[in-house]
């Protein structure tokens, strides 16, 4: 096969792979590669399609045949760091250091390094990347999208949220930067800004499965949670019977939590009827037709059941010691103070440990 011909081939494969079409631009690869079998352009090519297609092994055995006829080139590094981020992330860093090395003023590189620093969790050195990225590339929209993913893993919202805007400024058809802007939004709290976001997200590309996870958690986010208001007040019924069956205690102590959740969850009720109706109407047919309930997050859900236990038991253990206190029992139950103690430290660790637990939408 002559040059001419491979250029060809390659020139036709990227072509394909950029608008999405990868089992065509498999196809023709596969077909370049069986004349020019040791060529690096159509090896590199070829395990970018493998990974379009979810052929991750395929994608590194390929990549991995380019870097042994051509070494020394980052586009072939660049490429098994880009595989190795999930299976193998301190190696994937590794891979896209040495692109760096290699080619310094590629800012393909430096966004690649960012990445693969925000996978093994040094946000330091991502933010020093990223800011690196900005010098060599400011007007490129991707320096943009890298810079957004460093301030939404350090919590910079606010900051987020601005460069996102800017990145789909630069290329306003970023699926990426619309999905990002929801996340940013829904970490400030402004739940319906990021309902909307992640909706034109999941428009944008039909076929990404973050964009409709993250929409269904953005509107259980915006609705309130009746299931979680009844049984607050199922809860309340039974903290109201156990202070209703001490003397001496005013029985109005026993009546005023339970009427104020009671109104807790009438007022749940109307927002989640009026927030529901609010919802653009694609949202609702979407939500209803289409979209698989979210994976749940069983530990957070875990921990919130521990925080409610150790909070009701914690504040019904106070009372008791309480009514002993005030007729003179205290030195006979001392063993209820270190139950108590023991509630309320369970309590602080069980809401320490929820504060912990990872945001449930995805980058």
């Amino acid at each position: 096969m002559s040059e001419d011909e491979v250029f060809q081939i390659q020139a036709q494969a990227q072509a394909l792979l950029e608008i999405g079409r990868s089992s065509e631009a498999a196809a023709l690869l596969t077909r370049g590669l069986s004349l020019a079998p040791h060529d690096y352009g159509l090896l590199c090519n070829m395990a970018q399609a493998s990974l379009d297609l979810g052929q991750a092994k395929e994608a590194l055995r390929y990549v991995e045949r380019a870097l042994a006829s051509v070494p020394d080139d980052s586009w072939g590094h660049r490429l098994r760091s880009t595989i190795l981020r999930r299976p193998n992330r301190h190696e994937s860093l590794k891979s896209a250091q040495e692109a760096t090395r290699l080619e310094p003023d590629d800012p393909a590189n430096w966004h690649n390094l960012v990445a693969s620093h925000l996978q093994v969790f040094n946000l330091k050195e991502a933010r020093a990347a990223a800011e690196h990225l900005r010098k060599l590339a400011p007007d490129w929209y991707l320096t943009y999208h890298s810079i957004a993913l460093v301030a939404l893993a350090e919590g910079n919202h606010a900051e987020a949220e601005a460069l996102c805007r800017e990145e789909l400024r630069l290329n306003p058809d970023s699926y990426y930067a619309m999905n990002n802007l929801g996340v940013a939004l829904l970490d400030q709290g402004r739940k319906r800004e990021a309902v909307d976001s992640f909706n034109r997200a999941a428009k944008m590309n039909p076929d990404a499965e973050v964009a409709r996870q993250n929409l269904q958690v953005a509107v259980a986010k915006y609705l309130p949670r009746i299931g979680i208001s009844v049984g607050v007040l199922i809860g309340a019924g039974q903290l109201a019977r156990v202070l209703g069956t001490f003397d001496g205690l005013p029985r109005i102590l026993a009546v005023i939590p339970l009427a104020l959740l009671a109104l807790f969850l009438l007022g749940a009720l109307i927002v989640h009827t009026k927030r529901s109706r609010s919802l653009p109407t694609e949202v609702k047919t979407y939500l209803k037709l289409r979209a698989q309930p979210p994976k749940r997050n069983w530990k957070r859900e875990w921990l919130i059941v521990a925080c409610v236990i150790t909070g009701v038991l914690s504040g019904i253990y106070l009372l008791v010691i309480l009514d002993h206190w005030r007729t003179g029992e205290i030195k006979a139950n001392i063993s209820e103070l270190w139950i108590t103690l023991l509630l309320l430290l369970s309590f602080v660790a069980s809401v320490v440990l929820l504060r912990r637990i990872p945001k449930d939408v995805d980058t």
